[in-house]
């Protein structure tokens, strides 16, 4: 099943799509909320035009409605950076993601530049994708044009099984020169889109001896292809046997468990035998399901 956060609209300044966000600016780390409109050097919402004269947005993203900025009129510096910063993680291991939101960039001198960046399980931050705006970005719009709201698209990509915990901002850089209050730079409608990429599968099996006794830890146990009758894998009574067992999430072994998995999304019926000798101990359970992670 997709998973999709968003479209985050901001519609208006405390309400539930701009409360979804981080908000880093030359000011405060980490603001859980945008400022009013026209509090310089931090990052605002607003409804309607900037304060500042024939730059920046004149509404949001579709012609009417609420949107971020950087507010840089005075004391805004060059190279002043903003961070905004989507609070919930995204699971790379199961999912891949397609992020996309708006830009706005109006004024002669509006020349700051983006980047999407990724920061994976607290590795640190690195960059993802193209960076956008700038001097020659063709959606740059002069003092006093219309608006252009860009759409901007960037993968990220999924299946790498160590990154379940994955952070995700957009990273915003002010010119190094030119007419600093220009650069009010318009954000809108943030949606990111997991597309599921198979889950992992697992057998979880008490094993018993006839008696109703558990076996201990390291008895043999062996996994049989239903419906072929082909044995798949061999493990013990106390591990993890088969395709990502390293896997977070793949819960861990409890007391008396044997526990299979399987590739994505694998759902072929099992059975499970303890021992060497399928005579002497007979099948301990029948026709198993997997279950998908």
């Amino acid at each position: 099943m997709p998973l999709v956060h968003g479209p985050f609209t901001f519609a208006t300044q405390t309400g539930a799509d701009a409360d979804r966000f981080l908000y880093t600016d030359p000011v405060v780390t980490n603001a859980t909320l945008p400022q009013a409109a026209n509090t310089t050097r931090r990052w605002c919402w607003n409804i309607g035009g900037t304060p500042s004269n024939g730059v920046g947005p004149t509404s949001g993203q579709g012609g009417s409605g609420g949107y971020l900025y950087t507010e840089m009129s005075n004391p805004g510096e060059f190279n002043d950076i903003f961070y905004l910063r989507f609070d919930t993680a995204l699971n790379f291991f199961l999912y891949d993601w397609t992020m996309t939101f708006y830009t706005n960039q109006r004024g002669d001198d509006n020349n700051v530049t983006g980047q999407v960046q990724i920061n994976k399980n607290g590795a640190g931050w690195v960059n993802s994708g193209a960076s956008f705006g700038g001097t020659d970005d063709p959606n740059k719009v002069d003092d006093d044009g219309s608006d252009i709201w860009a759409l901007r698209t960037f993968a990220l990509a999924g299946g790498d099984t160590a990154s379940t915990s994955v952070l995700v901002r957009v990273r915003l850089t002010m010119p190094s020169s030119g007419t600093t209050w220009n650069n009010d730079y318009g954000l809108d409608t943030f949606t990111f889109s997991g597309t599921n990429i198979g889950n992992p599968t697992e057998i979880r099996v008490k094993m018993h001896d006839f008696a109703g006794l558990a076996y201990a830890n390291g008895t043999l146990v062996r996994c049989y292809n239903a419906t072929t009758g082909a044995l798949e894998l061999s493990g013990t009574v106390g591990t993890k046997t088969g395709a990502d067992t390293a896997n977070p999430v793949i819960p861990a072994v409890q007391s008396g468990e044997a526990v299979f998995t399987f590739n994505n999304s694998d759902l072929a019926q099992r059975y499970c035998i303890v021992g060497p000798n399928v005579d002497v101990y007979g099948v301990i359970t029948n026709f198993i399901t997997p279950t998908q992670l």
